[in-house]
C-alpha cells in the first residue's frame, strides 16, 4: 500500500532498513514526509512529524479501501531518538560523519525491539533510533542528550525542512529529489504527474537553501560576507561563515524574522524568497529562494557570479544563503540534480 502511495518505492526495502519519501496529494503536492521501516516480512513503522498526522493518516485511510492493512497508532509505544554530527569542528574543518557511530548504537542498545538505522536522507543527518517507550536508550561516549530545539537548528544549518513546513509544497522546490525521497524509475502513484512533466520537460526555478542572517547593524560582518558566491558551506571561502553561524551564542536574545517573511535583493523591493522557518539558537533560517538569483549566469562579460547581496523585506536582517554540505551536483541552468 506504501509503495503505490508514496514517491519512493518501498520493495527495495531489508528488514530494519529505512527509505525516506512522503505522500503526494493527486495535484502533486506534498501531504507529509516521513521515513518508512520494515520491522517485518508484512510489518512497516512510519516515522513522522506529528504535526502532519491529521492529514498523513486521513490520507492513508482514504486509500486503503478494501486492502487488507492495519493502520495503528504507536506514538505512546516507542520513543524516537537521533543522533547528529557536528557540522564543523573546533577547527573549522568539516567532520566526515562517523560510519561507525550506527554499529556503537546498535551494540549497545540490544533490545529486540529497537530499531536503529542511517537516516536515509544521507550521512549528515545522522543515526536515528525507534525504541520501547519504557526503555532505557544508550548513548555512546562523547554525546550529550539534548532538546528538540538542537535538533531544529541542526537542519536548518543544512537548510532541509520537514513535517508541517512541507505541506501542500512541490516536492521538487522542498529538494525531495537531493534527499533521495523521489525516485523517476517508480511505477504510478499519486501525484506522479507533476513529478514527471517538471522533471522531464521543466525547469526547477526555486529551491530550499539555508541562509544566514546579520543584523544590519553589523556593518562589517554584512559587508564580508555578502561578497561571498552561492557555494557549499565547507567551501574553503566560506570560513568567516562557519565562523559567524558557529559564534551564535547571543542569537536567542534577536528578534528573529517570522515564517514567511519575505526576502529582497539589497535596493529592490521584489521578493526573490520567502522564510520557511528560523533558528533557535543558531543565526539561520531556511528559505525559498529563486536561483537566477543565486546561480552562475551568462553575461556579454562571461561567466557571471552573484554576490550575496540580499536582506529581509524590513530591512532589519541581511541575509546570505548557502549551498549545503550534502547537496548533490546541480545543473545551473535547469536547477536539477545531475543523474
Amino acid at each position: 500500500m506504501t509503495s503505490l502511495l508514496r514517491r519512493s518505492g518501498v520493495a527495495r526495502l531489508a528488514n530494519r532498513d529505512a527509505i525516506y519519501g512522503g505522500f503526494l496529494s493527486t495535484k502533486g503536492r506534498v501531504v507529509g514526509d516521513c521515513n518508512v521501516l520494515q520491522v517485518g516480512d508484512d510489518a512497516f513503522l512510519l516515522d513522522y512529524d506529528e504535526e502532519v498526522e491529521e492529514q498523513l493518516m486521513k490520507h492513508l485511510r482514504r486509500y486503503k479501501l478494501r486492502m487488507k492493512v492495519k493502520i495503528q497508532d504507536k506514538t505512546d509505544v516507542f520513543s524516537l531518538y537521533t543522533t547528529l554530527p557536528a557540522l564543523i569542528s573546533e577547527e573549522d574543518s568539516p567532520i566526515p560523519p562517523s560510519v561507525k557511530i550506527l554499529d556503537e548504537l546498535q551494540t549497545i542498545n540490544t533490545g529486540d525491539n529497537a530499531v536503529i538505522y542511517t537516516d536515509p536522507r544521507g550521512e549528515h543527518f545522522g543515526v536515528r533510533a525507534i525504541v520501547p517507550a519504557d526503555a532505557i536508550f544508550n548513548m555512546p561516549k562523547g554525546y550529550k542528550t539534548m532538546e528538540m530545539a538542537a535538533y531544529l537548528d541542526h537542519r536548518v544549518a543544512l537548510g532541509v525542512a520537514e513535517g508541517k513546513e512541507l505541506v501542500d509544497e512541490i516536492p521538487l522546490e522542498c529538494n525531495l529529489d537531493l534527499l533521495q525521497g523521489l525516485s523517476f524509475r517508480k511505477g504510478c502513484y499519486v501525484g506522479q504527474e507533476l513529478m514527471a512533466r517538471t522533471q522531464f520537460k521543466g525547469n526547477i526555478r526555486k529551491r530550499l537553501v539555508p541562509v544566514a542572517l546579520i543584523p544590519a547593524e553589523q556593518e562589517d560582518v554584512v559587508k564580508d560576507l555578502s561578497e561571498l558566491a552561492f557555494k557549499p558551506f565547507d567551501a574553503p571561502s566560506h570560513g568567516a561563515l562557519r565562523a559567524y553561524l558557529a559564534d551564535s551564542k547571543d542569537w536567542k536574545d534577536v528578534k528573529a524574522p517570522n515564517i514567511g517573511d519575505k526576502i529582497v535583493a539589497t535596493g529592490e523591493t521584489k521578493a526573490v524568497g520567502t522564510i520557511f522557518n528560523v533558528g533557535r539558537d543558531v543565526s539561520s533560517a531556511i528559505a525559498m529562494m529563486r536561483l537566477g538569483h543565486l546561480l552562475h549566469s551568462a553575461s556579454e562579460d562571461g561567466e557571471s557570479v552573484p554576490t550575496m547581496k540580499f536582506s529581509t523585506q524590513d530591512g532589519v536582517f541581511h541575509a546570505v544563503p548557502y549551498q549545503p554540505s550534502w547537496w548533490p551536483q546541480l545543473k545551473f541552468a535547469t536547477g536539477k540534480m545531475v543523474l
